[in-house]
């Protein structure tokens, strides 16, 4: 204001200089005025006004959602959360990942494939959310950040929903518990809600992303309503004590660390099917040397697959053991041996815990199965046939023992196994998804597309080149004889010899040779 004065104050020196000039003649004459300094002159047409500011407007609807804008996002996702989680147990339930890891399929690529596939589907959904809300409630922020904020929850939210079903195994208590889990992990925003506390306490409760994601709501609530809105010059600024960026960044570190967790408690926890690890694995040389062959022997020692408990016994009655039945084996039959070109069974035991007790399924199996032979497993039921290839191809953990397949331990290497492995299982692992699975329109010559959908799939988990498919996977639907299911409805015993012979020319397609 000063400086302003100032200059209105030259200024009016500068008129009376020319006034002086137009009535006498001589601006410095005896009488002039202006012989009196400037600072001196009191400016008679000095005015103030009020700096231009927009008309003040109180937005009152973002005042009243603020309160219940981060639930009322969190209830949009229920919905697809529930979904992820119930899909992805009831393919434990089904026995699909299993049947999927038994035909090569890397644990790394299953959960990648899941992610890729929700995260097209949140970012989707993410871009519709920041259209419709242009010019309506999100009209002043930044339309990049608003796909962010959603989109970051979305991946926050595929990640957790994995963490929660790798504790169950029934999809129907997964979707049950994992849904009221999710929402339970937005109360703590209700308690860290309030200015007064501080901001390490809510990073600390942003750890659970669903708070994370109701924090975020309360910037762009303050900011719309100030007619501002978030944009990435500001993100960084607090609003009711809240930090949008801090959020934003929560919410990423939330899926990075729910993926680590998540892919942790795979291995470990107790699970039906598949191979369990110790909780000590990351420690153990064998895990980061699989590629070392000259420990492969070292670590079944080291690594003790988790089954029931590792230690357990079960009590055997004397009509239960056995004299060993030794076969004489000739030279080149020992030369595989030396050579690692057979499969060579050590003490595999198996015990059940059951209502009852335990119950020993296999006791102590000790078999050599050589190159070029067929082997086939005769005995009554339970007799323990199936729980042995059920041991051998990873689908069960052995209580104790170990097995080689080609030189692989059947306890460390079961990846490197399952490369050339194929499985035909006693129960149906056929995607509901793909029309082979239905099986609803007669297998003639121009609908064998329907079958090749499982056969590609599990070619490609074989390594079969692009361009040898289509022919390996016509090679094998003939050899298997498709063209004899020419009725129109597949049910009974007549579906249940497709499904089978489907399952089949899976396990035979790539060339696996094991």
């Amino acid at each position: 204001m000063d400086s302003f004065i100032i200059y209105a104050s030259q200024q009016n020196a500068t008129n009376l200089v020319t006034q002086e000039i137009e009535s006498t003649g001589n601006p410095f004459g005896p009488h002039s005025t202006l012989k009196i300094p400037w600072t001196q002159f009191s400016p008679s047409d000095v005015r103030l006004a009020p700096f231009p500011t927009r008309e003040y407007t109180d937005d009152e609807f973002q005042s009243i959602i603020k309160k219940v804008m981060g639930v009322l996002y969190l209830l949009g996702f229920l919905y697809p959360i529930s979904r992820l989680i119930s899909y992805s147990v009831l393919e434990k339930e089904q026995k699909i990942k299993e049947g999927l890891y038994m035909m090569g399929l890397k644990d790394e690529m299953f959960h990648l494939s899941w992610f890729i596939t929700y995260a097209l589907q949140f970012a989707v959904s993410s871009a519709i959310i920041t259209v419709s809300t242009l010019g309506t409630l999100f009209e002043y922020s930044d339309k990049s950040v608003v796909f962010m904020y959603f989109f970051s929850f979305g991946l926050s939210a595929i990640m957790l929903s994995f963490l929660i079903s790798t504790f169950f195994t029934r999809a129907k208590t997964a979707v049950a518990v994992g849904t009221l889990s999710f929402l339970g992990a937005f109360f703590p925003y209700y308690t860290v809600n309030d200015e007064a506390v501080s901001m390490i306490v809510k990073v600390i409760a942003s750890l659970l992303s669903p708070t994370a994601f109701a924090l975020g709501s309360i910037n762009f609530a303050d900011y719309e309503r100030a007619h501002v809105g978030l944009r990435w010059s500001n993100i960084w600024r607090a609003s009711s004590g809240v930090c949008f960026l801090a959020c934003l960044l929560m919410m990423l570190l939330d899926a990075l660390l729910y993926c680590v967790i998540g892919l942790y408690l795979d291995k470990v926890l107790h699970k039906e099917n598949g191979v369990r690890y110790p909780w000590d694995f990351l420690f153990c040389k064998c895990f980061w040397r699989k590629n070392n062959r000259t420990e492969h022997q070292a670590c079944s020692s080291e690594v003790n697959i988790i089954g029931e408990h590792s230690k357990e016994k079960a009590n055997f009655s004397e009509k239960d053991i056995h004299e060993p039945a030794l076969e004489a084996t000739s030279l080149d039959m020992k030369q595989n041996e030396l050579d690692g070109r057979c499969i060579q069974i050590g003490n595999l035991h198996k015990v059940y815990t059951a209502k009852k007790g335990k119950i020993c399924a296999v006791n102590n199996l000790q078999l050599t199965l050589y190159e070029n032979q067929i082997l086939a497993l005769l005995g009554h039921n339970g007799a323990g046939k199936s729980t042995t290839i059920s041991m051998l191809v990873g689908l069960l953990p052995p209580t104790s023992g170990d097995a080689l397949v080609f030189g692989k331990s059947i306890l460390t290497d079961m990846d490197e196994i399952r490369k050339n492995l194929g499985v035909c299982p006693q129960y149906d692992i056929l995607f509901p998804e793909l029309t082979g699975r239905q099986g609803g329109r007669g297998r003639k010559a121009e609908d064998l597309h329907e079958v090749k959908e499982h056969m590609v799939i599990f070619a490609n988990l074989k390594g079969v080149d692009e361009d040898s498919l289509e022919s390996n996977v016509t090679e094998m639907v003939d050899e298997v004889s498709f063209h004899v299911f020419v009725c129109k409805n597949l049910t009974g015993i007549c579906y249940h010899a497709f499904w089978i012979l489907t399952c089949v020319s899976e396990t035979m397609v790539g060339g696996s040779c094991s």
